[in-house]
């Protein structure tokens, strides 16, 4: 929880920092996948420990990122109803990864696991990647 605290307070200076907002999601999404690679690579307590830590870090400083973004692209009439489908279909999605990074957990080991969440991580930044290369915009 205190990860996820600073990353958020973080986000401010992050957006600061970088100032395109999809660089800036990008970036933490970055963050947290290399905290599930070290997770990953690194079994030693202490390492992983930190790097658990870091990855928690990354996962803070995108929610506010992302909420920010999908607001400025809402109009206001809109907003109320396209945020509450956004968060249902967010819990319905959070609530399946657990499910089934559980499941993966329990027959193959946490290790798959992480490796299934590093994997499909990976695969979202490098499809949005590509789409902002296409367009010109990264």
């Amino acid at each position: 929880c205190v990860a996820l605290f600073l990353g958020s307070q973080f986000s401010k200076l992050w957006t600061k920092k970088i100032i395109c907002q999809k660089r800036a999601i990008f970036f933490s999404q970055i963050i947290t996948l290399v905290g599930i690679v070290a997770c990953i690579l690194l079994p030693n307590f202490y390492f992983f420990s930190f790097f658990l830590l870091f990855h928690e870090f990354g996962r803070g400083i995108f929610k506010p990122l992302y909420k920010t973004y999908v607001n400025s692209l809402i109009n206001s009439e809109n907003r109320a109803t396209v945020l509450s489908f956004e968060s249902m279909i967010s819990k319905i999605g959070a609530g399946l990864g657990l499910l089934f990074s559980g499941l993966i957990a329990k027959s193959f080991g946490i290790i798959s696991s992480w490796v299934v969440s590093a994997v499909i991580l990976g695969l979202g930044i490098f499809i949005f990647w590509i789409r902002q290369k296409n367009k010109g915009t990264t």
